[in-house]
């Protein structure tokens, strides 16, 4: 998951409050039995006790809501307008998790926060983990924060936020195998976070497209940057990716032997980028 940030800042204020794009993890294409089914309402809280969130301090399981998504389609609201995957009505439920890392500086005060939806099917609830509710056991699953089918915004959470990182999870179930449809808007004091994205790295630029989402691309191959290895003189990017060049020579090994890695030889330390009897001995062992 790129940990992209988007800003919101008041009246040229110095303090603003932040969070990422959505993320999201679909649930196994195997399913979960609904253990509801007397009234059979779509989204009713107790289809939720069977959802399980993946893990929120993982980055490497979530996948990136945006315009390259066939799913998840926006970093900004979800997007999700999609068929079912289910076989039939009630009896399965299909779960997806959603995921906006939320950042609230010392100093800002947050008197609501909302997620307002103009598509829901068929239900969501909000979780919310941080450094006083830890995932995954004492995450804080927001009374009222349950939206069913049909309808538009959950309370205001803004008690359940604190100073710091905030991990909000929406969770959405699709009961009926009619549509799977969600649309979310975080609203922060009042005014719906609009995406600023800053690039990974030296060898990317981001820029916001005119449908607000965040688009990262290559910058011109050639473009100076860091590759992290000292031992290397001339980096640039290539293809998006630092490629260091030009390595620093070590002499004293055996003829034709790469960088001296003879017995008697010294090699180039990436860390210091300067050449070393002790690394080709250790080089040597290996």
């Amino acid at each position: 998951m790129r940990n992209i940030v988007l800003f919101l800042c008041f009246l040229g204020a110095v303090l603003c409050q932040t969070r990422t794009p959505w993320v999201y993890i679909r649930g196994p294409s195997t399913f979960t039995p609904n253990p509801y089914t007397a009234d059979q309402q779509h989204g009713d809280p107790q289809e939720f006790t069977a959802a399980v969130v993946p893990d929120v301090t993982d980055s490497t399981i979530w996948n990136p809501c945006g315009s390259s998504d066939s799913f998840c389609t926006s970093g900004t609201s979800i997007g999700v307008q999609s068929v079912s995957r289910l076989p039939g009505c009630w009896s399965l439920l299909d779960f997806t998790y959603f995921l906006s890392i939320v950042t609230v500086p010392v100093g800002v005060d947050v008197n609501t926060f909302t997620i307002d939806f103009t598509l829901m099917d068929d239900g969501s609830r909000i979780t919310i983990y941080n450094s006083q509710n830890t995932y995954p056991d004492n995450g804080v699953v927001v009374p009222g924060s349950y939206v069913a089918l049909s309808n538009s915004a959950t309370v205001n959470l803004a008690s359940y936020v604190i100073t710091g990182v905030n991990y909000v999870v929406i969770t959405q179930v699709d009961d009926c195998a009619v549509g799977n449809n969600i649309n979310a808007i975080v609203s922060l004091n009042g005014q719906a976070v609009p995406p600023v994205c800053n690039p990974p790295d030296a060898c990317h630029t981001a820029a916001v497209n005119a449908n607000n989402m965040c688009i990262i691309s290559e910058v011109a191959d050639g473009t100076s940057c860091d590759d992290g290895n000292l031992c290397t003189q001339l980096d640039v990017c290539v293809g998006g990716t630092c490629t260091g060049s030009d390595p620093v020579q070590c002499g004293g090994g055996k003829p034709g032997r790469t960088c001296g890695t003879g017995a008697y030889g010294s090699v180039c330390n990436p860390a210091t980028g300067k050449c070393s009897k002790k690394r080709a001995l250790e080089l040597r062992k290996k």
